[in-house]
């Protein structure tokens, strides 16, 4: 009998423990992008890893994602409070963004970000596990006018490349 309350217990412990971890996150929806806090109130002298920390990943995670699905994300730093990101990602069904500025799939637009730290940012489209494609993204600081440029192409898989933030 004490063997199936100590085994009641673990599993209520882990229950409580997961779903605080969760609570803690928090999450912003805007448009047709969602942005996952990582680690907050990280300290950045002078804002300078705004652009230096921008990273291409997919997203996997469950929740907010249901099981299976995947995202294309970033993750990025930001140094400072309710700082708002304006953000752009082109999708290509060919390799090497071909043609050039003429994706065939685009989302653009800005996400209000409350707490300074590292943010997963990724788009809301429902990409097929497996299917080959090339993204770009743009990012700027819109509270600063910091502009971060376009990032490199990236031949990209879905659900698997480029790696998962998580481990980044």
């Amino acid at each position: 009998m004490s063997y199936l309350r100590n085994v009641a217990l673990a599993v209520l412990t882990i229950v409580f423990v997961a779903s605080t971890a969760q609570a803690g996150s928090e999450v912003v929806k805007s448009g047709s992008f969602t942005a996952v806090l990582v680690a907050p109130n990280q300290s950045i002298a002078g804002g300078a890893a705004f652009c230096s920390s921008l990273t291409m990943c997919t997203f996997t995670r469950v929740p907010p994602l249901m099981d299976g699905d995947n995202a294309q994300a970033i993750v990025m730093t930001v140094a400072d409070d309710n700082t708002t990101v304006h953000v752009r990602i082109d999708l290509y069904a060919a390799a090497r963004c071909e043609p050039r500025g003429t994706p065939d799939a685009q989302a653009e637009g800005d996400v209000p970000l409350a707490t300074a730290g590292t943010w997963i940012i990724y788009n809301n489209f429902s990409l097929t596990t497996g299917l080959t494609f090339s993204q770009q993204w743009s990012v700027q600081n819109a509270t600063t006018a910091t502009d971060c440029g376009t990032t490199v192409c990236v031949n990209s898989i879905a659900g698997t490349a480029p790696g998962d933030c998580d481990t980044m």
